[in-house]
């Protein structure tokens, strides 16, 4: 039997092989019946389809997004029946990157094999909203998680391959939507902390992509909703940080009134602790940005995912940390156990939103599209449909 304080490399493997799994079998119809999930077909693969190759620098969404336009782009080099798999197995690729961040990972929080098998618990399962869930236009909200770990793992003892590979993520990461930008601060701060010359480079490398998507941040309309959105705003905050990773719900009620607590733990004993910045910070950070940066500043599961993730991964560092009482102790780890609860609970998709059955068959439209029959194909959710032009 391994001890449960030993890191032991090839049962990490094993765990990351485990979680790969997990991803593939979620619902695997997704790979035998695969989609394009809303802007995935009608903006960048209806793009690609139509303009090729210049597809690949335009903007989409207001802001650049590398991983859904190469996708969308490598998805027209295969018959259009076939297309929307492409899409899929690159989004895939994407969710288990951090599965194998953490099996390499040489972070003081996760220093054992146990810790990464609650880390990879922590990331599948706390707050995995089925709308993030294997297309390219939210990978966007992955690669937070994948920035994340770049910053947690030690870089100072790093091989020259292994911190290469760091930067390409970070350049892949950055110049794949705004979210995973927004943790460039964090670096700085580490880099302050830790004096790793890796965190400087990086923190060097977001600050270059943060500059073009820093106009879509900034946008009058956004700046309008601040002056407008008032405590709802804050509500939304709070619920994105605090209650969401446990309840699945971000209405006000008596889970609100259950997390009170945990927040009072966080302030009164983890405030003063090394890792309050790292985690908790960058979490509150995250919901921050993410909300007033969204349509309305309304938030949305899919905003919610990345600050939840992180804030229980700070958690599951307290339940580690000796300094603090069993009773403290204890108390996170109840919370954290209840949270991965309700994540499993909540990950079979069973809601026909998400989980397509009943849905028309992609291979199917084509079919009728290609017999002339219609000229328009439905899409996932079925409320959206790609108008698709005859070549």
């Amino acid at each position: 039997m391994i001890p449960l304080n030993i890191e032991n490399k090839n049962l990490n493997i094993v765990i990351f092989i485990a979680f790969i799994i997990l991803v593939l079998t979620r619902h695997f119809e997704f790979f035998t019946n695969p989609r394009f999930w809303a802007e995935e077909g009608t903006q960048y693969f209806s793009d690609a389809y139509i303009n090729g190759f210049t597809s690949l620098w335009q903007e989409h969404k207001g802001y650049y997004s590398l991983t859904p336009s190469v996708a969308a782009y490598f998805s027209t080099l295969v018959p259009l029946e076939h297309a929307p798999l492409v899409t899929t197995i690159f989004a895939f690729f994407v969710q288990i990157i951090p599965f194998y961040l953490i099996s390499i990972s040489r972070s003081e929080y996760l220093d054992t094999s146990l810790k990464k098998l609650l880390a990879s618990m922590i990331i599948l399962f706390i707050a995995n909203t089925p709308e993030i869930w294997l297309n390219t236009v939210t990978s966007q909200f992955h690669f937070i998680i994948i920035v994340f770990l770049l910053l947690l793992d030690k870089k100072s003892t790093m091989s020259k391959l292994k911190t290469y590979f760091f930067y390409i993520l970070a350049v892949i990461s950055g110049l794949s939507g705004i979210p995973a930008n927004i943790l460039a601060p964090v670096f700085i701060y580490n880099y302050f902390v830790t004096k790793e010359k890796a965190n400087l480079w990086l923190f060097g490398i977001f600050t270059l992509t943060t500059s073009m998507h820093v106009a879509f941040i900034l946008s009058a309309e956004r700046i309008k909703n601040l002056t407008d959105a008032g405590l709802n705003v804050i509500g939304n905050i709070f619920v994105s940080v605090f209650q969401y990773p446990f309840f699945y719900t971000g209405k006000v009620g008596v889970e609100t009134l259950i997390t009170l607590p945990l927040v009072y733990i966080i302030i009164r004993y983890l405030s003063s602790k090394k890792y309050f910045n790292i985690f908790f910070g960058t979490a509150m950070l995250l919901a921050v940005i993410m909300i007033m940066t969204s349509w309305g500043m309304n938030g949305g599961r899919r905003y919610v995912y990345a600050p939840s993730v992180i804030l229980v991964m700070g958690l599951m560092v307290a339940v580690y940390d000796i300094s603090l009482s069993k009773v403290i102790r204890g108390i996170i780890a109840a919370y954290i156990l209840f949270g991965l609860f309700t994540g499993i609970k909540n990950f079979p998709l069973v809601d026909g939103q998400f989980h397509g059955k009943g849905w028309k068959h992609w291979k199917n439209e084509v079919a009728r599209y290609e017999a002339h029959t219609i000229d328009s194909i439905v899409l996932y959710p079925p409320t959206w449909v790609m108008p698709l032009p005859r070549r």
